[in-house]
């Protein structure tokens, strides 16, 4: 839960304060705007493509692909100079916050076999 509370801040933070980003670094509502629709775009083939990446690679090491992604991100966001590599970046974090979603769902799925209340700890996520 910690770990999806971290990802939780991660992805609020990246998506609401992005604009403002590309704003300071003179980029145009057009930058936002693609950015915005890749992030979103990328973010539903990851989720389409999701579970079978849960099988091959595990919750485990789908958790820390989606962890090191923000980071990335976020350090990647301190350089950040031209505007139009936010592009780039937007894609990576609509990435990770879709297979740490799917993640998190899937492995309260997994857990909430045993304790008969899966819907439960779905919910509470």
């Amino acid at each position: 839960m910690v770990t999806a509370l971290f990802a939780g801040m991660c992805y609020g933070f990246l998506f609401h304060y992005v604009n403002w980003f590309i704003d300071d670094i003179n980029g145009d509502a057009i930058i936002m705007g693609v950015a915005g629709g890749v992030r979103e775009f990328s973010g539903i083939i990851i989720f389409f493509i999701g579970g079978r990446m849960l099988k091959v690679v595990g919750h485990a090491n789908c958790l820390a692909f989606g962890l090191i992604a923000y980071v990335t991100v976020m350090f990647s966001y301190s350089f950040l100079t031209i505007p139009w590599l936010a592009v780039a970046l937007e894609t990576v974090s609509g990435g990770a916050y879709a297979i740490m979603w799917a993640t998190c769902v899937g492995y309260l799925g997994t857990i909430g076999r045993t304790v008969k209340n899966r819907s439960s700890l779905q919910g509470k996520l």
